[in-house]
């Protein structure tokens, strides 16, 4: 089994690495790669699997690697969506 150069080279030089205030409200958590940086919210949930594979090239052995990437991508977008609906004001949830 052979890893594509971007898999080698994300293991071998890792990004984005450390820990962020997870009572933060602005902060969603998840363990995902760095591919939804820059994209929105709704961009980053349309995000599927099979473009997971092919962007890095996996080999089939490790496809479920790419699922439980999008689940983790939408997990951190559960976990940021509650923190903000519990973040906003008493007032305005009352509004709503």
């Amino acid at each position: 089994m052979s890893y594509s150069d971007k898999v080698i080279d994300h293991y071998n030089n890792p990004r984005n690495v450390g820990s962020m205030d997870k009572k933060n409200a602005d902060v969603g958590t998840g363990l995902v790669g760095e591919w939804v940086k820059g994209k929105t919210i709704d961009q980053a949930l349309e995000i599927k699997n099979t473009e997971i594979v092919k962007e890095l090239a996996l080999p089939p052995v490790k496809i479920h690697c790419s699922v439980l990437a999008e689940d983790a991508i939408r997990a951190a977008i559960g976990d940021w969506k509650k923190k903000q609906e519990s973040a906003k004001p008493a007032a305005v949830q009352a509004a709503q």
